[in-house]
């Protein structure tokens, strides 16, 4: 076989063969990975190498799906350690299309109820309505007994070509088939989320009836990459094109000047979308998927002038968000809304915007975050709802914080109010400190 033929005939075996369907970017590279081990097996005439191959991936997809577009209440890990076998995995993939129109219980499926669901509706061929059964039905009747990577194969001596080819025309069956009921549960990409809310911010109720029909995946990028680079795009615009009007004057005319405030506030419009549709997605995705979406924080605010970074904090991140961080992302994200909080110009909207960063404040923190916010709490120069908002997030974030810090704020806040009772022009704040202190160590004695 020459070289150009066996080019040929390899991109004609992989070319069918679409894992688009897959929720996990990991897996689907995993698979387009074995599939390409499958295809190099047949060409080798390594017939029992693709079989079990071939039941590998066929297991792997089925898995995922019945998971994913199941909402089974097992994991992928947990049906892969079970060893349950293709022909259950194929009936659960089945009872998916029977319990589609049903109530889908609190905690999601059992795997048994999607198998027995899916069992009854193969075997009583009555499956026109039932998209996965049909297809799926046909193709696996004559392939179900030897596409399986386990022992019984393993020990079969005789496995032809025609079982090879078999076992790979099955997996693409099934593939295709997967894929496109997937596309019918899924109609909706990242993209398709991002457009909606800019043509109309105040949907939520229909931003979330998108995401419920939106591919794993396709959530992930939305807040891994889709909605955060948006965002970033639109703080950047009406700075960039502020810079280069004060920069080359004579290349603008006036009006282009004058519309200026135009395109800022078109701008800020679209980034608040973004933020709504990442704030959404956060909301509605999974523990991975939100540790994802915090990992785009922190890359955003490490590449971020201060104007943006302050707009990421205030905008796209909540505190409670944090528990879903990786360590270093945590750390990272911490220490620039405590860096930006405890600064001498720290505004209204971020101090306000923080709520909940006391769980996260360790002890060797407490004492700067206590003298910053008392400081902005008790300067006449600084605006009222300034001062206010640092009264206010000082005081509630002291029941948040863990005793040692708490311990450490009581003791800044002790000196703080000495210091005071000797330089301050004004009885109020000393009183406003006491009773501050006071309040927190009667909510420590109770």
């Amino acid at each position: 076989m020459s070289d150009q033929t066996e080019k040929a005939d390899v991109a004609s075996l992989n070319g069918p063969a679409s894992f688009d369907f897959i929720s996990s970017e990991d897996l689907r590279k995993s698979l387009e990975s074995d599939y390409s081990e499958l295809t190099k097996a047949i060409l080798a005439n390594m017939w029992k190498s693709a079989c079990i191959l071939a039941g590998s991936i066929a297991e792997a997809v089925l898995m995922d799906y019945i998971v994913v577009t199941g909402k089974c209440k097992a994991e992928v890990e947990d049906l892969a350690v079970s060893g349950i076998g293709l022909q259950k995995l194929i009936d659960a993939a089945i009872g998916v299309d029977v319990v589609a129109c049903e109530q889908l219980p609190d905690a999601g499926w059992e795997f048994t109820q999607l198998v027995s669901k899916g069992a009854v509706a193969r075997k009583s061929g009555e499956s026109s309505g039932l998209r996965t059964a049909y297809a799926m039905s046909l193709a696996v009747v004559d392939f179900r007994n030897f596409i399986h990577p386990g022992r019984e194969l393993r020990l079969k001596e005789h496995v032809d070509e025609g079982l090879a080819l078999a076992a790979r025309a099955f997996v693409l069956r099934l593939c295709s088939d997967l894929s496109k009921e997937s596309a019918v549960r899924y109609p909706y990409r990242a993209e398709d989320i991002m457009d909606k809310a800019q043509r109309d911010a105040n949907a939520r109720t229909i931003l979330e009836t998108m995401l419920s029909k939106t591919r794993p995946t396709e959530i992930t990028q939305l807040l891994d990459s889709v909605a955060p680079d948006a965002f970033q795009e639109e703080c950047r615009r009406p700075d960039e094109t502020l810079e280069r009007i004060s920069a080359y004057p004579y290349d603008y005319d006036s009006e282009e000047s004058e519309g200026y405030e135009d395109m800022r506030a078109a701008a800020e419009l679209s980034r608040k979308a973004d933020a709504q549709v990442y704030r959404i997605a956060f909301d509605w995705g999974t523990a991975a998927q939100k540790r994802a979406g915090l990992h785009a924080i922190a890359c955003l605010l490490t590449a971020a002038t201060s104007a943006t970074a302050v707009k990421v904090e205030t905008e796209l991140l909540q505190m409670a968000d944090l528990e879903y961080a990786s360590d270093e992302d945590r750390s990272l994200i911490i220490g620039d809304v405590l860096d930006r909080v405890c600064s001498v110009n720290a505004e209204q909207d971020l101090l306000e915007s923080v709520s909940g960063i006391g769980a996260w404040i360790a002890p060797e923190r407490a004492s700067e975050f206590t003298r910053a916010l008392l400081n902005q709490s008790f300067q006449p120069q600084i605006e009222e709802v300034t001062r206010q908002a640092a009264f206010w997030l000082l005081k509630n974030e002291y029941r948040n914080m863990v005793p040692e810090t708490q311990a450490n704020v009581l003791l800044t806040a002790t000196k703080y109010h000495d210091h005071i009772v000797n330089h301050s022009q004004y009885e109020g704040d000393v009183n406003a400190i006491e009773n501050l202190i006071n309040d927190w160590e009667v909510a420590a004695e109770s």
